[in-house]
């Protein structure tokens, strides 16, 4: 017998599990096991609505508000599994209206199994309107499937967001045929970035360098992804000189200490150390300090307990600005000081590090495995630059195809621990 208010929990949690769930993808306190426990979860919910049957379908529909990602996240998932694609279709419609609905449409087909999701997928791509076709790109690259003349289509498209999502498939699919249509966009705004972004994961040349150290200026995600990439593919002279600059201003303090973790020299440690005297950077600095070396926290007893968070200020007709470190470990800087002067000899300046391994195809790959959600962003970052020619791995993906490709991933090529350089 159906009960409509299990039905209807089921749909609400789907929807707000799938928001966490994308939250925790690039959250530093998620890992690769953690994020199989969410999506065990969310997982159940779907289940309560796939065996409710068209009743239960019915009944969701009557009570979807078509305002949130998350229920479009859902219902696009049950409706791929039936292989009702008129009725996805139908329904992914309804992000022309809403620009919200576009990512829960797009995580739908990556959430599906790709042999489900392909057909609809290149229905997307072929249709008249921008809005579809960019939710086909979307899932496309979620699933790391080859675009082919499509992809170069949308890249001369006057649609700047279908453009933009175009250009940031490019590096994710590696199609490195499509370089130079890339290089046609570096200058065109709003989508310069990610043009220039997919041409550093490429290969890189001096224009993309050249145009993500401009966005070493914004705040929030495009400084950072530029920071990642930026740091991974400078000289490395170049790229210590341009840390050192950022870290002269305290305005980029973050950015510098971003810096430093993408770098992974342990030259940088004695500036991070200095960092962790300020309590305002102190926890984005033991991060990076962890994510070169490789020091266990918990193990290591290096971190103290967290304090109580403050409350949620009322309104004071003021925007309310959350911690950007809520989700980091409070660390004891006295205890790290020591630990690295005991370790501090395993370490050789000048090489790179992650997780206190010298860069290398099997550090790399350990750190997909066991790492936390950024350190697993990087790894993926520095598999795909030694690789030319190989997709980024997308840390993105149910961690149960994520488990599967890693269990089969073969050796990547050897490296030497020394950064990579521009070509």
């Amino acid at each position: 017998m159906l009960v409509p208010d299990i039905i209807e929990q089921h749909w609400e949690e789907a929807g707000l599990l799938w928001a966490r769930r994308n939250l925790a993808t690039r959250n530093p306190a998620f890992s690769l096991v953690t994020l199989a426990e969410l999506d065990e979860r969310l997982e159940a919910h779907l289940d309560g609505l796939r065996i409710s049957g068209p009743e239960g379908w019915d009944l969701c529909m009557q009570v979807a508000q078509w305002e949130d990602p998350g229920e479009a996240f859902t219902a696009g998932v049950l409706t791929l599994e039936t292989g009702a694609e008129s009725q996805f279709m139908t329904l992914v419609k309804r992000a022309e209206a809403n620009p919200a609905l576009v990512r829960g449409f797009a995580s739908a087909l990556g959430w599906a199994e790709p042999a489900l999701a392909r057909e609809t997928i290149h229905t997307l791509l072929a249709a008249d309107s921008s809005v579809l076709r960019r939710i086909g790109c979307t899932g496309a690259a979620l699933h790391r499937l080859p675009l082919n003349g499509e992809l170069a289509g949308m890249l001369h498209n006057t649609d700047a967001l279908l453009r933009a999502r175009a250009c940031r498939a490019v590096g994710e699919l590696a199609q490195t045929q499509l370089a130079s249509a890339l290089r046609a966009n570096l200058e065109a705004e709003p989508v310069s970035f990610w043009a220039a972004w997919s041409l550093a994961l490429l290969g890189s040349d001096a224009g993309s360098l050249g145009r993500l150290r401009q966005f070493l200026a914004e705040a929030g995600p495009l400084g950072n992804r530029a920071t990642q990439m930026l740091f991974r593919r400078m000289e490395p002279t170049t790229a210590l000189a341009c840390q050192k600059e950022l870290a002269r201003n305290p305005d980029q303090f973050r950015l510098a200490i971003c810096a430093a973790a993408a770098m992974g020299d342990p030259a940088l440690i004695p500036w991070l150390l200095e960092r962790m005297a300020a309590p305002e950077t102190l926890r984005p600095a033991a991060d990076a300090f962890q994510t070169i070396t490789g020091a266990d926290f918990v193990m290591e007893r290096l971190r103290n307990g967290s304090p109580p968070r403050p409350p949620v200020p009322e309104d004071t007709g003021l925007e309310y600005q959350p911690d950007p470190d809520a989700d980091l470990v409070w660390p004891n800087p006295d205890a790290i000081r020591k630990w690295w002067e005991q370790h501090r000899s395993q370490f050789s300046p000048g090489s790179r590090y992650l997780l206190g391994k010298p860069i290398s195809a099997e550090c790399l790959q350990n750190a997909l495995r066991e790492g936390r959600q950024h350190q697993r962003a990087a790894a993926a970052l520095e598999l795909a630059i030694r690789n030319p020619g190989q997709p980024l791995f997308n840390i993105a993906a149910p961690a149960y195809r994520q488990s599967a490709l890693l269990a089969h991933a073969p050796a990547a090529a050897p490296a030497s621990g020394k950064p990579q350089t521009a070509r």
